[in-house]
């Protein structure tokens, strides 16, 4: 036998194995997704959709349910995922997508590390935009570096998590009110 074939065989092997422990662990598990947000909103939405098909696609098929967990623009459940929530394998923190940049900004209610958490992908593919009335001297990025912008936010999202990031990276005047 050749050794591509020998490796190829080990390979199967271990797959195998590994496989049919991830299967022994789960089974008889309850999956949780903790949703970092009310109930009824699109996260919340998005959890509910996964959470009835996701069983299929683990090995034991465990019992997946969702639990919501609001609070700081999804700081509290990160942080709860982060530091509370057991890490092995039975809970999801579905956290809203700027959470994971909270830290750099210099939030304190972020208690994490970006850098040692486990992303794991998302549920949609957005585009995020900024937008300035079309009387300010702001007319683009160039001029954003050299005039101050007052931007609104709604709180700890993307309508300050945006213009924070581009101060922060390219340099950009942006002052958010919230």
């Amino acid at each position: 036998m050749k050794l591509s074939a020998l490796a190829a065989a080990a390979l199967v092997g271990i797959s195998l194995a590994a496989t049919a422990q991830a299967e022994d662990f789960y089974r008889g598990k309850t999956l949780k997704i903790v949703v970092a947000s009310d109930p009824g909103g699109g996260y919340d939405a998005y959890a509910r959709t996964l959470a009835q098909y996701f069983r299929q696609h683990i090995p034991g098929e465990p019992t997946v349910v969702v639990q919501n967990m609001a609070g700081a623009g999804g700081i509290t459940a990160t942080n709860w995922g982060y530091n509370v929530a057991p890490h092995d394998g039975t809970t999801i923190v579905m956290s809203q997508r700027g959470v994971p940049f909270f830290p750099f900004f210099g939030n304190p209610s972020a208690k994490f590390d970006p850098t040692k958490y486990n992303w794991i992908g998302s549920m949609n593919d957005e585009v995020g935009a900024i937008a300035i009335w079309k009387t300010s001297k702001v007319k683009s990025i160039e001029d954003a570096r050299k005039e101050v912008a007052i931007l609104g936010g709604s709180g700890p999202n993307d309508s300050q998590t945006y213009p924070a990031l581009m101060n922060n990276t390219i340099g950009t005047k942006f002052k958010i009110v919230s």
